[in-house]
């Protein structure tokens, strides 16, 4: 067979008589020994270009001085150590546990980071901060490190100025008081209301005192009721007689015209913040009265009060007279 590549070259001196069909046993013709170093030039560059497609087996150590570029597999017999750039594994189960960092590429089954100490920024994927405030809430910040507003006092909400979040005072639901029955005592009082009331509903059913004093709505701080400086009137018009009459307070938010034992009021009074803890009021009261006729008391007036308002109380202009029927109770917001 012509040897037509270093592969087909026999190892014994002997066997090599041609190479591609050139004839280079004893006593050739001195024309074979040139095209034969000619022919093995030829084989030898088709060697080193790849060309021949022939395997090289390197039996000692391979040096490579310069760049190694790879067209094909490589296939190697033993794993190629991590000090050599390697693994040190043939499979990709125990390469994982061999290396000691994760390898570039996605790592879809990493299970934890037990060694980094330095927090990923926000453009490696993390907070780019190692701790967070306890249940704040994070706020992004572009590229720069997330940041944290903390909840703040009871109550409070995530509140924007266009620009940034902040934990601040919110709107506050509509809460009902607990319904009171207006059936003993001198007054009935709503206490310990919340320094963000704005508003306040008061609203009766059934009312009625034993005695003619009428009653009234008086407004209070640190749990004490104020008793002067009322501006309030209340006007009553009976249809009935077609008449209307009106009478002027400064104890209360008067709701009625006329008192008497035989009164019972029902309605809603609207007592409002107007700002530097001035309070108004407005509110219809009906008056079933089998002594004085009854009524429709419709009440306005307005209240400076000397602080925050923290309560409100219903009772009488005497303050003796004493509630036996009906009910009250309050919604604030």
């Amino acid at each position: 067979m012509p040897k037509t590549k270093i592969s087909e070259f026999d190892s014994t001196p002997a066997n090599n008589t041609d190479i591609d069909s050139i004839n280079i046993a004893e006593g050739c013709a001195p024309s074979g020994i040139n095209n034969a170093i000619r022919e093995l030039m030829s084989q030898l560059k088709d060697q080193q270009t790849g060309a021949s497609g022939d395997n090289f087996t390197v039996g000692g150590n391979l040096a490579v001085t310069g760049s190694t570029t790879f067209t094909g597999a490589v296939v190697m017999s033993t794993a190629l150590p991590v000090a050599s750039g390697g693994t040190g594994a043939s499979t990709s189960a125990n390469a994982r546990t061999n290396l000691s960092a994760a390898g570039s590429g996605a790592n879809s089954d990493i299970t934890s980071i037990t060694g980094l100490t330095t927090a990923l920024t926000v453009a490696q994927g993390g907070t780019g901060a190692a701790t967070h405030t306890s249940k704040g809430v994070l706020i992004g910040n572009g590229t720069s490190a997330i940041t944290t507003v903390s909840p703040g006092t009871s109550n409070n909400v995530l509140t924007s100025d266009g620009t940034s979040w902040t934990s601040a005072t919110g709107a506050y639901p509509l809460t009902s008081g607990t319904a009171q029955a207006s059936t003993s005592g001198t007054s009935i009082d709503f206490t310990s209301l919340p320094s963000w009331v704005k508003r306040i509903t008061v609203m009766l059913t059934g009312v009625s005192v034993n005695g003619n004093s009428i009653q009234q709505i008086q407004l209070g701080v640190s749990g004490t009721p104020e008793t002067t400086g009322y501006s309030a009137m209340v006007s009553n018009v009976q249809t009935t007689v077609n008449t209307t009459r009106g009478v002027i307070a400064t104890t209360g938010f008067i709701l009625q015209h006329a008192g008497a034992s035989t009164a019972s009021l029902q309605g809603t009074i609207v007592l409002s913040l107007l700002g530097s803890n001035t309070w108004t009021c407005n509110g219809s009261v009906y008056s079933i009265d089998a002594t004085n006729g009854d009524g429709l008391n419709t009440a306005a007036g307005s209240k400076a009060l000397a602080g925050v308002l923290n309560m409100i109380r219903i009772t009488t202009v005497n303050g003796t007279d004493t509630f036996d029927a009906g009910s009250i109770n309050i919604l604030y917001e």
